[in-house]
């Protein structure tokens, strides 16, 4: 990873880690791992993508601790989704 991309990454893990601070959301090992490897791509990952992923360094994470992170996020504005809407976390 270059300096500018490893930047850019910490750059937008330090955004999703004040944001859930600001609003009262415990920051987990679990929750830090996923905020981690969302923030290191560019792209947008599924959650079975962010699970593998995350799973390899947190073997006891689940997907439901993926997808609840992520919805939280979504509800906080600092990620956008590109599926369908759901009607709460």
């Amino acid at each position: 990873m270059s300096n500018k991309t490893q930047s850019k990454t910490e750059a937008r893990l330090r955004l999703l880690e004040a944001g859930a601070r600001k609003a009262g959301v415990k920051l987990t090992h679990q929750r830090l791992e996923i905020f981690r490897e969302l923030a290191a791509t560019v792209e947008h990952p599924d959650v079975d993508t962010l699970f593998r992923a995350v799973q390899q360094r947190v073997p006891t994470v689940s997907v439901d601790t993926v997808y609840r992170t992520l919805w939280r996020l979504h509800d906080l504005g600092l990620v956008t989704t590109l599926g369908p809407q759901r009607d709460g976390v």
